[in-house]
Order: C-alpha cells, then sequence, then structure tokens
C-alpha cells in the first residue's frame, strides 16, 4: 500500500459511521465508505492481492472436525472482504 490506513483515516471512517448514524457494520455502508480508508486503487489492488494469498492458505488448511465451523466462516469472510474490496474499487474515480 502507498500509505497504511493510519489514526486520521480511522477517525475519518468513524467521523463518517456517525454522520450516517450507523449502528452497524453491514456490508453496503462499509462498501460506501470504505475509500475513506483506502484512498488508492494502489492500495485496493494490494488488498486484494493480500487477501487473495490468504485465501490461498486457508484453503491447504486442515483441521480437526471441531473447527471446520471456524474455517468455513474465515472463508465466508474472506469472500465477504472480497466483495467490499470489489465494491470500492469500482466507487474509485
Amino acid at each position: 500500500m502507498s500509505k497504511l490506513p493510519g489514526v486520521a483515516e480511522t477517525l475519518d471512517w468513524a467521523r463518517a459511521l456517525m454522520v450516517l448514524n450507523a449502528d452497524e457494520l453491514e456490508t453496503e455502508l462499509v462498501n460506501d465508505t470504505l475509500n475513506v480508508i483506502l484512498k488508492h486503487q494502489g492500495d485496493i489492488a494490494k488488498a486484494q492481492s493480500e487477501l487473495n494469498a490468504l485465501e490461498a492458505k486457508a484453503q491447504h488448511v486442515t483441521v480437526p472436525l471441531s473447527y471446520a465451523d471456524e474455517l468455513y466462516s474465515l472463508r465466508s469472510h474472506i469472500e465477504l472482504v472480497r466483495e467490499r474490496l470489489s465494491s470500492a474499487k469500482e466507487a474509485q474515480p
């Protein structure tokens, strides 16, 4: 990333969420405000690349059956983040 999101970006995002009266981080809300944190196309592309690497590692993880639900949840969350990044990339000028 050209610059990791810092305190200023985090506060900007928190302010945006407050202005929007956000009680929860729903998918649409995060998609609509992600550009406050990731301001450059390159940042979004790098985040997507790192997410792909994380997913590749998760696909090769072997866990005991008692942890299968957690692994499934991880993979579901990876897909959710991927969708949010795609939406943020499309929203960039």
